[in-house]
């Protein structure tokens, strides 16, 4: 069925201002963090778990030198920008209309939304450790994630579509302060997500109203 020009500035109206951006990042973040699960084989050959921090390069490095110093190698992510997908944004409102069985009503019900927006989450995972080897040995295992791609599962979205997107040579990263040398390898992923706007139900009378996210798909 066709939805009205009307009602679809209604719903245009109506989800103004209404992406919650902040729990879809939370969501993509710790799922990813949850996926970089790493160990690297100590010098006494021990199967070690590598710490992973959220943070910018500052935060990790200040965790390295504080007075309990960390143990190395570790890895900390970072978010660099969020941005509209350019590819793959829409470029009019486009109407999603479905059917959905209300429990409570046990009837089917219309309901309407706008199409998710595309959006691009861009982070970086810097590798840090003293010696060439750790880093050489735990960087295979993060390309190995991304075969052509690493598939992300969240409340939101089951396929959340992550590649690796550039790499960045081992170098020594300075302190200035005289402490030994520590070693970071940089990789920049890009996290390919859509933001789920608000989902609205058509009323007999023609009306739209938010709907409680209690609904069922009915399938057949």
């Amino acid at each position: 069925m066709a939805v009205s020009s009307i009602i679809i500035e209604q719903l245009i109206e109506m989800s103004k201002n209404s992406i919650d951006f902040t729990e879809v990042n939370k969501q993509i973040l710790q799922s990813f963090i949850n996926v970089l699960d790493f160990n690297y084989l100590s010098e006494d050959n021990k199967v070690i778990k590598v710490k992973t921090i959220y943070g910018a390069p500052e935060r990790a490095i200040a965790e390295i030198f504080q007075e309990n110093a960390i143990i190395l190698p570790l890895i900390s992510v970072y978010q660099i920008e969020s941005i509209e997908s350019q590819e793959r944004r829409h470029f009019a409102p486009v109407v999603k209309s479905q059917k959905w069985w209300n429990h409570k009503t046990q009837r089917a019900e219309r309901v309407i939304s706008l199409a998710p927006k595309a959006m691009d989450f861009i982070f970086q995972i810097s590798l840090w450790g003293k010696y060439i080897e750790d880093i050489n040995e735990i960087s295979p295992q993060i390309r190995k994630l991304f075969n052509p791609s690493l598939n992300l599962e969240t409340d939101l979205h089951d396929h959340t579509q992550v590649f690796l997107t550039e790499e960045e040579d081992s170098y020594t990263y300075d302190t200035g302060d005289g402490e030994d040398r520590t070693l970071v390898k940089t990789f920049t992923v890009n996290v390919e997500t859509y933001i789920p706007y608000p989902i609205y139900k058509i009323t007999s009378t023609g009306k739209i109203e938010e709907v409680v996210f209690d609904l069922e798909i009915r399938t057949g």
